[in-house]
């Protein structure tokens, strides 16, 4: 978990501004649902704004980030560079890597950041605006439902959905701030495993291992630890080991060269058959270590979502004292299943920004 922690905290900063973004778009929609509540502008009027402010304010994200992808980048570089050997350093220029996996990330940033690719939950911001006001404004404009309801029903339901990303291939949707997280960890792994395959090809090396770590996806269990060979003379190919399931895009293995062969691998039968949290009982359900941490990313978007919808009450100057009580409970719930879980809060995880 460590490992996923440095790769995190080098792109919090970047996952900040995805938070920031976030709440800009969630406050320009609750500015146009107000105005035609109001009676202020027609529904037209609104979309018309609503597409340009979407356009404008993801514009800005994508040049506010470039700079960033570069750095995080590095800095994942720099931490495995640091720990080679001399004669390798030289052999090795990991700047060259770094720009790659930068310029390949910024495209990416630049791919799925655009108006079309922009969601709340499953409808575009202009469904998501079109289907708010024909589900409120007769309530409103009839004095069925007070303004201020309205808007907290906004409020909710945004939150509770956020601002997602559509990823064109597959279709998936993704929160704005765990797409950024999930995309430079991936960034950092990739171009390390990129300097870790250059380095051992410099030095002759064909032979590697994968590193473990506890709690790993179920599938990925039986081969982490284990050893395979580029040639398939010494050890399996990586492709007949693991079918090259450490590709996935939130694998977390890394794998590192073996400069001899005759060296001890780094986890013994012993450690790596133990190696994994001990089934737990918490609130009347058992949990084994990979769905404990199933349940903790379950846990930490709940009180993303909350602390949201606080944030956004706030600013619209509503009342926010249920809402501070869910998050008492839900952060208390959080404590103690982390608890017996055996690890600690992930602080980074439960934190938003405004």
């Amino acid at each position: 978990m460590r490992d996923e922690e440095n790769l995190e905290e080098n792109a919090q900063e970047l996952i900040d501004l995805a938070q920031l973004f976030e709440m800009a778009l969630f406050v320009g929609m609750l500015g146009e649902i107000k105005k035609c509540l109001n009676s202020q502008s027609t529904k037209s009027e609104c979309i018309h704004r609503i597409r340009k402010m979407v356009a404008a304010k993801t514009k800005q994200f994508a040049k506010d980030t470039s700079q960033g992808i570069k750095e995080v980048v590095k800095k994942g570089n720099d931490i495995s560079y640091k720990g080679f050997r001399k004669k390798v350093k030289k052999m090795v220029k990991y700047d060259e890597i770094t720009e790659i996996y930068a310029k390949k990330t910024q495209k990416e940033f630049k791919k799925y950041l655009k108006t079309r690719g922009i969601a709340y939950g499953n409808q575009t911001p202009t469904q998501f605006f079109t289907t708010f006001i024909e589900k409120n404004l007769d309530d409103v404009l009839e004095g069925r439902m007070p303004i201020e309801k309205a808007i907290e029903n906004a409020i909710t339901e945004m939150s509770k959905n956020g601002i997602r990303l559509v990823q064109y291939d597959s279709g998936v949707r993704k929160n704005v701030d765990v797409w950024v997280r999930q995309q430079m960890i991936y960034a950092q792994r990739e171009s390390v495993r990129d300097l870790t395959l250059k380095i051992a090809k410099e030095n002759g090396v064909t032979i590697f291992e994968f590193d473990a770590h506890a709690n790993a996806r179920p599938s990925h269990q039986r081969w982490q630890g284990k050893r395979f060979d580029i040639t398939g003379k010494e050890y399996p190919t990586k492709k007949q080991l693991c079918n090259d399931e450490d590709e996935d895009y939130g694998c977390l293995h890394r794998f590192y060269p073996v400069w001899d062969k005759k060296d001890k691998y780094s986890y013994s039968k012993d450690q790596l058959k133990n190696i994994n949290t001990q089934p737990f009982e918490w609130n009347g359900k058992l949990y084994d270590g990979y769905e404990a941490k199933q349940k903790a990313r379950s846990m930490e978007r709940d009180i993303r979502q909350l602390k949201r919808e606080k944030n956004l009450r706030e600013l619209e100057g509503l009342d926010t004292t249920d809402i501070k009580a869910r998050l008492r409970v839900k952060n208390k719930q959080y404590r103690s299943f982390m608890e017996r879980f055996g690890t600690y809060p992930r602080n980074n995880r439960i934190r938003v920004v405004k």
